[in-house]
């Protein structure tokens, strides 16, 4: 999460929905469990956000770059496609924007995974310059000021920041119960992401 590859913006497009940031730029592909896991965090904490279950959440894949087979792994995408397929969230819309000949046959694959009534919210962009993928997206309500400067927008965001005010807290709780002939202590840890937007 700290090398900012997937990111909830602070941010929301016109219809105030969340958005969800990402781009495989930085996926560390060496260390799938990783991703997994910062994933799934991130997914829990957008999830506790009012907003994201009354009006949907929005996702931008920003994928404009050079990319090899090194920088795909079918195994990490399946794992991405069943935790959108089942965290409790609706997936309004998904943007993905790609000049990788590489991502653009590798996508499809994806697309299909995630099911038909994620699949119909599927967005693909093939613009080329700045300019034009920046135009497209106003008409799908995300002006300049709801982007990261990553994709050319204005909005300029300290995530190593917001992630630090949102580390994990761990609750210990212990139970004690007495029969006649014993005492039973049970300890369970539970740790679950802190959300300072509540």
């Amino acid at each position: 999460l700290y090398n900012s590859v997937f990111m909830k913006l602070p941010s929301t497009d016109k219809h105030g929905r969340p958005i969800l940031f990402s781009t495989r730029q930085g996926w560390l592909f060496d260390k799938p469990i990783h991703m997994r896991r910062a994933m799934w965090y991130l997914f829990q904490m957008i999830s506790r956000d009012p907003a994201s279950r009354s009006k949907g959440l929005v996702v931008i894949a920003f994928d404009i770059g050079d990319f090899d087979m090194a920088k795909t792994d079918r195994k990490l995408d399946m794992a991405t496609v069943r935790l959108c397929r089942g965290v409790p969230i609706r997936f309004v819309a998904l943007h993905h924007l790609t000049n990788s000949k590489i991502l653009r046959m590798v996508w499809p694959f994806v697309v299909f995974m995630l099911g038909k009534e994620i699949r119909k919210r599927v967005v693909d962009h093939h613009s080329d310059t700045q300019d034009k993928w920046m135009k497209e997206f106003e008409q799908y309500g995300l002006e300049a000021d709801d982007l990261p400067t990553a994709m050319g927008g204005t909005l300029e965001f300290d995530f190593k920041a917001w992630l630090d005010t949102h580390k994990p807290t761990t609750t210990t709780t212990t139970t004690t119960t007495a029969t006649k002939a014993t005492t039973a202590t049970t300890t369970t840890t539970t740790t679950t992401p802190t959300n300072q937007d509540d």
